[in-house]
């Protein structure tokens, strides 16, 4: 029975932390579009905005951070659908930007780099050291003012 019990707290344990790593790259991503959305703030501020919120929960080198331009969607194109599409969009260009240009700010981390016990572990303990560890995403659309 204790096992059990212990396995259930753990699973509460680690869904509240992936919930807060996915509410802290949403609010980093949010804040750093509207701080990129302002006149006069570069890449480089855009990006120290958001390792200062995340670093509240993770360490910032474990995220990826992508700062792209999205004139393609204005015309009418459909959103990237796979990573690799999005990674080939133009990166933003804060320090020209066109009047109300639309960008997004995207931060991905794999879980497996976050998690409170890392699947690695899990993986090594099960013999399946291939397995692919599922990836936590959060993005936020801006225009530039």
């Amino acid at each position: 029975m204790l096992p059990v019990f212990l396995a259930v707290v753990y699973a509460l344990l680690e869904f509240s932390h992936v919930q807060a790593v996915k509410h802290i790259l949403n609010n980093a991503c949010r804040e750093a579009a509207r701080l990129g959305s302002t006149t006069g703030v570069g890449e480089a501020e855009v990006r120290g905005r958001f390792e200062e919120i995340v670093e509240t929960l993770i360490n910032p080198d474990e995220a990826t951070l992508l700062l792209k331009q999205l004139e393609s969607y204005d015309q009418g194109n459909p959103l990237p659908q796979s990573m690799e599409d999005w990674e080939a969009l133009p990166n933003m260009n804060f320090a020209d930007p066109e009047p109300r240009q639309l960008f997004v700010v995207q931060a991905y981390v794999p879980y497996q780099n976050v998690a409170i016990l890392p699947l690695r572990m899990w993986n090594f303990m099960h013999g399946d050291v291939a397995a692919d560890p599922f990836t936590l995403r959060a993005q936020a659309f801006m225009r530039h003012e």
